[in-house]
């Protein structure tokens, strides 16, 4: 009789044990098995060019919801970043959520955050990197999908209609004029022009009668003999359009007649063949020598000089050069990229003052840098991946914090089921 009633207690405590560790089993699956939404979504009907911008990031979850962190990415020259919560702070085409120690939310929480709508066009809200989401109950990470969202805005209602013209002019690479025919009228949109043989290319210099309207220019590069078409798209503020053509005929190649030679038996003379474009830039623009300067338009000169200490180079920029018309002119090119396509150049305007100006040689322009211009793409870069690096080291963080909550709540239960085990024996002996 005593040997049976000593084995109701090893059952009993049998029971205890499944009993603790279908509770220590079950609430983890339920974690692993928890997820989250996340959508970007605005109430405006529609953005004009001027707006105030209310952006809803919306988290959706089938857990409490606790603390949250996420980087956000925009574009900047249509967006520009008004305000948010005070867990909320970036600019310049990066934001950054960091809402930790957040009261609990019952499966959905909501963050608005204001941009003012710079100019018309598509921007795109989009999550950057992995955002994380924890549960409130137990601080493990949800499983997220991210949804992005394209925002389109329209022109501002006191937009301009004006996509006109004030004056077209057109100048071969010899230098020459070209003559248009009939002779340019901001009302007439098609154009006769004739070039030499010797041109092979055109630079065309449109200026729009509107300030705020765009100019676009197609065409006039590797003339072909005979009619090449020249398209100039004007865009108005509002977004409307016009389009003046210009079609340029190229004259075939003539050879001159040469001298006779002094002596009979002298071969004959090699055919001159046509001379190499210079170097372009457009719109409207022309690099060529003139006493020492590099002649740009028709109204402005730039020299270039030597880098004042005045001006300082962004990183990774080294010293080359750039040949203008057989003239080695000092520039300045980006490590590892192509020297071909993007260089710096330190020009003094007629005015006398001494800039950085960036040449793209691809797209062949010319624009002047500021220097917060760079410190900015600088700033960003770094703290782009200071951001990289502190997500993943509070990750690591995480998991080994995880494992270690994880051991000590088994040596807990361990020691737990010895105490119970010992108090019954204890109990059975006495």
């Amino acid at each position: 009789m005593k040997k049976k009633n000593r084995q109701k207690p090893n059952k009993w405590m049998a029971g205890v044990i499944m009993f603790l560790l279908l509770l220590a089993v079950v609430p983890a699956k339920n974690v692993e098995a928890a997820s989250a939404t996340i959508t970007l979504s605005t109430d405006t009907e529609e953005i004009h060019a001027g707006d105030t911008v209310e952006v809803k990031l919306t988290i959706s979850a089938d857990a409490t919801i606790g603390d949250f962190e996420a980087f956000l990415s925009y574009d900047d020259t249509i967006f520009e970043f008004y305000s948010a919560a005070s867990c909320i702070t970036g600019g310049a085409g990066f934001l950054k959520v960091s809402d930790i120690g957040a009261s609990p939310s019952a499966q959905e929480r909501t963050y608005r955050i204001w941009f003012t709508a710079l100019t018309q066009g598509e921007c795109e809200v989009a999550l950057y990197e992995r955002p994380v989401v924890y549960c409130y109950t137990d601080g493990a990470e949800m499983s997220v999908t991210g949804v992005n969202k394209i925002f389109t805005v329209l022109p501002s209602f006191s937009a301009s209609d004006n996509n006109y013209l004030s004056a077209l002019y057109l100048v071969d690479n010899q230098p020459k004029t070209v003559e248009l025919n009939p002779a340019f009228s901001q009302e007439i949109q098609t154009y006769q022009g004739v070039v030499p043989f010797e041109a092979s290319m055109v630079i065309v210099s449109a200026i729009a009668e509107d300030t705020l309207a765009g100019v676009k220019v197609e065409g006039g590069k590797n003339l072909e003999i005979g009619n090449n078409e020249v398209l100039i798209t004007v865009t108005a503020e509002n977004g409307s359009q016009r389009v003046y053509t210009v079609h340029i005929t190229r004259a075939e190649y003539v050879a001159e007649p040469t001298a006779a030679p002094d002596i009979p038996d002298n071969p004959a003379v090699p055919t001159e063949t046509p001379s190499e474009p210079v170097l372009t830039l457009k719109p409207g623009i022309l690099f060529g020598t003139k006493e020492e300067q590099v002649l740009l338009t028709e109204y402005h000169t730039y020299t270039p000089c030597e880098k004042p200490e005045s001006i300082t180079l962004p990183d990774g920029y080294v010293q080359t050069t750039l040949m203008i018309n057989e003239r080695q002119v000092e520039a300045y090119a980006k490590q590892g990229e192509n020297p071909e396509e993007f260089l710096l150049l330190v020009l003094k305007n007629d005015a006398g003052e001494v800039n950085l100006y960036r040449y793209d040689r691809v797209e062949q322009t010319l624009q002047r840098v500021k220097e917060e211009e760079y410190v900015i793409t600088q700033v960003i870069e770094s703290n782009d991946e200071g951001l990289k690096e502190a997500v993943a080291e509070y990750q690591v963080y995480q998991s080994i914090l995880t494992f270690a909550v994880a051991f000590l709540t088994g040596v807990c239960l361990v020691l737990l089921l010895v105490i119970l085990w010992l108090c019954i024996r204890r109990k059975n002996r006495g």
